[in-house]
């Protein structure tokens, strides 16, 4: 896919639709409002990206975290933690956060370890992807009703389809960007 811009505008080549570009403050207000509606309406809220994390998965993952947690919920981020599954460039700080003490000793789960703690009353929030096949863990889209997904990528014709909220801004630079308007 490429990408035009010129005097008349963005044009996308290569894609399945076109954008439209669209006005972004009021649209992050209404959704971060409802995001806070259905976190808050929650017990948990896990977190989680797409395979092989980079800085704006990673990033992103983190900023949910903490608005979760600024609304006093219990929250977790699905990473999993093969040697090939985090890029050498993002190792550094992921090691950094998980041996933090200022965080959950449990704030990292696994595909495996996060099967353990959903609950009915959790909700899952997808960051830096709408397509279920790139997450860290697509079975948990299966075990979860109250699904969010943010993401910068032009969405895809295979997305979450049971999403409750979907914020796809493919006009942003990253999704750390669209979590920090949020």
């Amino acid at each position: 896919q490429a990408v035009v811009k010129d005097c008349h505008g963005i044009t996308y080549f290569g894609g399945k639709k076109e954008q439209t570009s669209k006005n972004t403050r009021v649209k992050a207000r209404v959704k971060a409002e409802a995001l806070r509606e259905f976190i808050v309406a929650k017990d948990q809220v896990i977190i989680m990206g797409h395979k092989i994390a980079d800085a704006d998965c990673l990033g992103a993952c983190m900023g949910i975290y903490r608005a979760a947690k600024e609304l006093e919920k219990k929250a977790h981020i699905v990473i999993n933690e093969v040697i090939n599954e985090i890029t050498s460039s993002v190792r550094p700080l992921y090691e950094r956060i998980r041996d933090n003490a200022a965080y959950d000793e449990d704030l990292f789960l696994t595909s495996s370890q996060v099967e353990d703690v959903v609950t009915e009353n959790t909700m899952v929030v997808v960051v830096d992807t709408n397509k279920p096949q790139m997450t860290e863990c697509p079975e948990l889209l299966k075990k979860t009703k109250t699904i969010a997904g943010l993401d910068h990528h032009r969405q895809s014709s295979v997305g979450i389809e049971n999403a409750v909220l979907s914020y796809i801004e493919p006009y942003s630079s990253s999704s750390c960007e669209m979590v920090a308007e949020v």
